[in-house]
């Protein structure tokens, strides 16, 4: 601890001194390998922490001047606190990370008056153009499973910002901040930068920690629809290979039953529309989804089906996929007719399953011999356009 920092009252004077302070333990935390310094140090890391997260976050008794949260944010991107935190928050004790994530999330969030309304905030302009290692530091904290929960509360707020989920979606390694800003979206990723780690976090950490994990991953790709569909498009053989073999079949039932819930509302965005559109023509694909249909866990089979039901609506089938639906047409028919006939009461998806039937069983009994546009045209009822419009609704 610095004493000069300090007053009589043995606390620094403001925000600046604050963080000037909370850097320099942090980044003793860091490089110590003396557990009797570390403790030591996460006492004092703690205690200005909680005076950040008082100017910050203030209490329900104490409301703080918008004058004095400015100060702090700004203080705290001078010193490079986001990054020092983020570096430092795996050494920070399991308890004393909730406090951590108060403060950053609240440094994220705050906005200095109306022009900072309408721009970005303060904090998320120094992270993107100065320190975009925030978030890659703060995303590799899911590889300590005890890290999982506080920093998904930190990512969260800074998800709500489309210029900081760019960072996580088209890092690679070995890219510096100027090649960062300057990447080219319409190169496809090489699958080794920090979004398609999210896949291992997600699918090897502990029961809390993936879901955590799955929870980030989900706001990657949802929270800004047109720069998860410019990257899905551009990325999709890569995406699809890793999100069916990784997550879909996973070990684990909420990972599984999530990840087949996450790829459906996917589908069914109309901002996806061209992905649904490439996904549903690969045969491959509807084995897949014909499979998870069987899938003994009712909840599993029930997700699944909001997949089976695009290829069965999708009013210009390839070929491949056609012949599988008629190949299998008397199976399909047998079995959707008792498919979890407990939710036959349910008026949508009643509707959805009795539409698929009246499909499949519109189909021919034989397979065609080959390839035919003339035959896909006759298959096509006239109805086929409007209900699936309002299936992806």
């Amino acid at each position: 601890m610095v004493l000069g920092l300090f007053g009589n009252a043995g606390k620094p004077r403001g925000p600046a001194d604050i963080c000037r302070a909370t850097k320099q333990s942090l980044q003793k935390l860091i490089q110590t390998t003396d557990q009797i310094q570390a403790v030591s140090l996460d006492d004092d890391i703690a205690r200005f922490t909680d005076d950040m997260k008082m100017t910050l976050a203030g209490s329900r008794d104490r409301q703080v001047p918008n004058q004095d949260q400015n100060r702090m944010v700004t203080s705290m991107c001078e010193e490079d606190l986001f990054y020092n935190f983020a570096v430092a928050l795996p050494k920070i004790s399991f308890e004393r990370r909730k406090g951590v994530q108060v403060v950053l999330a609240s440094a994220i969030r705050f906005k200095r008056d109306e022009q900072e309304e309408k721009d970005l905030p303060r904090a998320v302009k120094h992270i993107f153009q100065d320190r975009p290692q925030v978030m890659i530091q703060l995303c590799k904290c899911f590889e300590h499973n005890d890290c999982a929960m506080p920093v998904s509360g930190i990512l969260q707020e800074a998800l709500k910002f489309d210029s900081l989920t760019a960072i996580i979606l088209y890092d690679e390694p070995g890219r510096d901040i100027p090649a960062l800003h300057g990447a080219n979206p319409n190169t496809p990723g090489t699958g080794n930068g920090l979004f398609w780690r999210m896949f291992r976090y997600i699918d090897r950490s502990s029961f809390e920690a993936s879901a955590a994990a799955f929870e980030t991953f989900r706001q990657i790709l949802t929270l800004h629809r047109t720069l998860s569909q410019h990257f899905l498009r551009v990325n999709a053989p890569l995406f699809f290979s890793r999100y069916h073999s990784i997550l879909m079949q996973s070990a684990s039932y909420v990972t599984k039953r999530q990840s087949i819930k996450l790829l459906a509302d996917i589908l069914l965005d109309r901002t996806h529309y061209d992905l649904m559109s490439g996904y549903v023509k690969d045969h491959e694909n509807l084995k897949l989804a014909m499979n998870l249909l069987r899938d003994s866990r009712r909840m599993i089979a029930y997700e699944a089906f909001h997949i089976f039901k695009i290829f069965v609506a999708d009013p210009d089938k390839s070929y491949q996929v056609l012949k599988i639906l008629i190949m299998n047409k008397q199976r399909l028919t047998l079995f959707l007719e008792q498919f979890l006939a407990e939710r036959d009461e349910e008026g949508q998806f009643a509707d959805e399953k009795a539409y698929c039937l009246s499909v499949i069983r519109g189909l021919p009994d034989k397979t065609p011999q080959r390839e035919n546009s003339d035959l896909l045209d006759t298959l096509r009822p006239a109805s086929y356009g409007r209900r699936s419009q309002r299936m992806a609704a």
